[in-house]
């Protein structure tokens, strides 16, 4: 992800930092919480001005960007988590950088500190939203299910996120991908595991899928899946794949979602051989 989920990054080449900068300022909370509380400790942020802040987040972007990414290589250039600040979150995106040792976080949204979907839908913290997104979502043919099921807040929570996510990652360079990761993602790999994996998908799929769920046995390149097939705890986009996310309504659970634009034979997909599970713990991402 020029992104990127709660976001784990891995770069093959360094991006430059003046584009970067200006995506950084739009979220505040694009930084790895030990790099942003050891900053945060020493610049008094409770008076800090706007300048203050900006130099805060350019030390957090040149650390992530140049001093730990710049020996990556292949076609692997973000791994991206998303995650909040519950503890159950916490728990998990740190085992998930004992694992994948590049890991950093896109802080998304916690969908418990919202009494309702209009104060969630009002939330300035990670993807403010429009009137006409917040009468898409009023379309989603799951709408009304989510609430059933008590997980109306927790849907949206976790699309804005993926949404958020995708606008990182397409402006990627072509060939490149972003791992896209919720903080409950279970990785049977280490980085260089996933770096292989990622390498070995061939030339023409967008969007590749790396959980247990998604492909339900399917390998290889797709060009349709079934369009209730769920899960979005693991899944890569090229920037190809994120544009085509993007350009759909902002109407469907993040898992549903991913389904759209292949159908639409908008971009192909791959099933890649599962590299990831669920942690067994649900997200409170989706709460």
């Amino acid at each position: 992800m020029q992104l990127i989920a709660s976001a784990c990054c891995v770069l093959l080449s360094v991006l430059p930092f003046i584009s970067f900068a200006s995506k950084l300022r739009a979220v505040p909370h694009l930084v790895a919480d030990t790099t942003a509380a050891n900053l945060a400790a020493t610049s008094n942020t409770a008076n800090a001005t706007d300048e203050q802040g900006l130099q805060l987040e350019q030390q957090v972007a040149e650390h992530y960007y140049v001093d730990e990414l710049h020996a990556a290589g292949g076609s692997l250039l973000h791994v991206l988590v998303l995650t909040n600040d519950s503890p159950q979150s916490q728990a998990r995106l740190q085992y998930l950088k004992s694992r994948l040792s590049a890991v950093k976080p896109l802080r998304g949204i916690n969908s418990t500190q919202y009494a309702s979907e209009d104060l969630l839908q009002s939330q300035q913290k990670l993807l403010p939203m429009t009137p006409q997104m917040r009468d898409e979502w009023k379309t989603n043919p799951e709408y009304h299910n989510n609430h059933a099921r008590g997980r109306g807040l927790g849907s949206l929570a976790c699309a804005l996120g993926h949404y958020r996510m995708w606008q990182l990652a397409e402006n990627m360079p072509a060939g490149k991908w972003a791992v896209i990761l919720e903080d409950d993602a279970h990785p049977s790999t280490d980085l260089v595991g996933l770096k292989s994996v990622m390498d070995n998908i061939p030339s023409g799929p967008a969007l590749a899928f790396l959980g247990v769920r998604h492909c339900a046995g399917q390998r290889g390149v797709i060009s349709s899946i079934a369009g209730n097939a769920w899960g979005s705890t693991a899944y890569a986009v090229t920037a190809a794949g994120a544009k085509a996310l993007l350009a759909e309504p902002f109407n469907h659970n993040s898992d549903h979602w991913l389904n759209i634009p292949i159908n639409k034979w908008a971009i192909t997909g791959f099933c890649a051989i599962p590299v990831f599970s669920e942690s067994g713990d649900p997200s409170m991402m989706h709460n």
